[in-house]
């Protein structure tokens, strides 16, 4: 055999071994689309942005006509810059409108990740499992997977919605072995109140783990929209949300409405007689503080109810109406308003 001969012969070998590596690690082929991808677009993909006239636009660009595509995606936009990069994503990995440029494509896509409020998209670990445009890193891609879905689904997970959006995603991109994981892994988990619960707390505290038992990292924005989504029918995640935003756990997002988001979790918890809220919401109302006022009567009467409801706030109680007389006068009415359970709590809420 000659030396072409055996060259071709040690490519053939690796061609295989690696598909067959590459089908058992992640359920199909390894490396689906070795060039550009189809020069397709199907109305009902969408953009993650509530304008669809970049999808429009792109219709346009498969059929080659170019002129409002490449107009739309020249200039930042203030208002849809994440649907502007996933656009140019997608025209580098399918050279509509410009040349096919998988490196292009990820930048952009990594680009569009970094400046949404999820900061994740599918197509990026896509991108890395398979080599499409970057060196093939099968460990990165896993990574990058769980923080998708960590960061983007947990917080607003519909069954069956949420796996039908996940997949749209990817678009004509085959879905590899570990994205159907990570799907069972947030089906199971999202339809367990309390196993989200701790998994925000284990996101606050760096402590969480996915479905194979690898480590989460600390993620306390994700944490946060996890709280925050729950908050309205969940009382025990507004409590651990405002609980968790007095600690300054939160902090670091830096974001200007985490105190009126606080107060609305605290209150929310509270109208539906969560004990540990009315609680440490009441004391730090006395003396404010985070962004929230102080409001003295509040907490008196959060105190008088938590108190009707087991808790041992006795000497809050009597400090509060030893310095301000007046307050006794207020009555039971407003204790009765406080211990009446709003409509929004769920069911079973005393």
């Amino acid at each position: 055999m000659n030396r072409i001969g055996r060259r071709a012969c040690r490519i053939g070998i690796a061609a295989v071994f690696g598909f067959l590596m590459g089908a058992s690690a992640w359920g199909g082929a390894p490396t689906p689309f070795a060039g550009a991808l189809p020069k397709v677009w199907e109305a009902d993909w969408g953009l993650p942005d509530t304008r669809d006239y970049f999808g429009k636009a792109l219709m346009e660009g498969v059929e080659g006509r170019c002129d409002w595509l490449l107009e739309l995606t020249s200039e930042p936009h203030f208002d849809a810059e994440w649907a502007r990069m996933e656009a140019l994503g997608e025209m580098y990995d399918r050279g509509i409108c410009v040349p096919f440029d998988p490196a292009a494509a990820l930048r952009a896509f990594e680009q569009g990740a970094a400046i949404s409020f999820v900061g994740k998209t599918a197509i990026i670990p896509w991108k890395y499992l398979h080599g499409h445009g970057v060196r093939a890193d099968a460990a990165k891609a896993r990574e990058l997977f769980k923080a998708y879905f960590v960061r983007h689904s947990v917080s607003s997970y519909t069954p069956g919605e949420t796996e039908e959006r996940e997949r749209k995603w990817l678009k004509d991109r085959p879905i590899p072995r570990e994205f159907e994981k990570g799907l069972t892994w947030l089906r199971v988990l999202a339809e367990d109140r309390k196993r989200k619960l701790e998994l925000a707390r284990n996101l606050i505290q760096g402590t969480g783990t996915y479905y194979d038992v690898t480590p989460l990292p600390r993620d306390r924005y994700s944490a946060f929209l996890m709280l925050y989504f729950m908050s309205s029918t969940e009382p025990e995640a507004g409590y651990l949300l405002g609980s968790e935003f007095l600690k300054g756990s939160f902090d670091e997002l830096g974001k200007k409405s985490l105190p009126s988001i606080a107060k609305y979790a605290f209150e929310s918890a509270a109208s539906c007689q969560h004990v540990d809220a009315m609680v440490e919401f009441a004391r730090h109302l006395e003396v404010g503080g985070k962004g929230i006022e102080p409001n003295r009567i509040k907490a008196y009467i959060l105190y008088r109810a938590a108190s009707r409801l087991g808790a041992d706030v006795a000497s809050e109680v009597r400090r509060l109406e030893r310095d301000h007389p007046f307050y006794i006068e207020i009555g039971d009415t407003f204790v009765e308003k406080a211990l009446k359970p709003d409509e929004s709590c769920p069911i079973g809420t005393n």
